[in-house]
């Protein structure tokens, strides 16, 4: 009887170490499971994160690009407005000398008329 005994006890300890190995068994696969899950959603953000990551170098690039355009108009602009005030200092310069040529022209003008005037009035003298 005390074998029996024995023999009962030690079925009874096996019996429990089963039940602790079967409960960190269950343990092992549910964190499989979670670690599947979790490995799944890792991925799905990857994913979302590339997609992001794309969208955003597109967006970038059209930017950049738009960017060069304004560039390119703005240099385009400068450079009609540095000429517009080449040729209005130009302009200015020309109707400068036009002036000076016709203020000349007009002392000379005067000083034709006075003596075309006091070539009339001699005339008029000698005239019967």
């Amino acid at each position: 009887t005390n074998e029996r005994d024995a023999n009962a006890k030690h079925v009874e300890v096996l019996k429990l170490e089963v039940q602790v190995l079967e409960s960190k068994l269950k343990d092992v696969q549910n964190a499989g499971l979670s670690n599947i899950k979790l490995l799944e959603e890792m991925q799905a953000e990857n994913s979302f994160i590339k997609k992001e990551k794309s969208s955003l170098e597109d967006l970038l690039k059209k930017r950049e690009g738009k960017i060069a355009s304004l560039q390119q108009d703005l240099t385009g602009k400068q450079q009609l407005v540095s000429a517009t005030r080449q040729a209005l200092r130009e302009t200015r310069a020309s109707l400068k000398d036009i002036t000076d040529q016709y203020e000349k022209e007009l002392k000379s003008t005067a000083g034709l008329k006075a003596e075309f005037e006091a070539v009339s009035a001699k005339m008029a003298t000698l005239e019967f």
